[in-house]
């Protein structure tokens, strides 16, 4: 969701340099996160309801902090709209929310640690 518009163009693929060697681009930094994410929170909602809305916003945010820094604190006010989005259409409760986020950021960083 918050990665698509912010990945650099050396993401989109293998590229040949200058000198006519190939560059093969290093993973980008969510979507095996996200998938990871969106497993885990497939099976929590098995047994209960979690926000898959807020487990991958709030993930990627923490992804994306960890790559670039602090500068991108400023998508975590994105993540309290769409958490506040899921509370207000009455798709979730505030502790569903809470948890999806939760769950997101403690799945998607260290996915994306481990797999970088």
């Amino acid at each position: 969701m918050l990665t698509g518009p912010m990945l650099p163009l050396r993401w989109l693929g293998p590229t040949i340099r200058r000198d006519g060697r190939w560059h093969i681009p290093r993973t980008p930094p969510t979507p095996p996160s996200k998938f990871a994410v969106l497993l885990v929170t497939t099976g929590i909602n098995q047994v209960w309801k979690l926000s898959a809305h807020a487990a991958v916003s709030a993930g990627s945010a923490g992804v994306l902090i960890n790559v670039f820094g602090p500068a991108l604190l400023v998508v975590v006010p994105v993540v309290a709209l769409v958490a506040w989005s899921r509370v207000r259409l009455r798709d979730h409760t505030t502790s569903q929310v809470l948890a999806g986020a939760a769950v997101g950021v403690l799945v998607a960083v260290p996915t994306f640690l481990v797999l970088s």
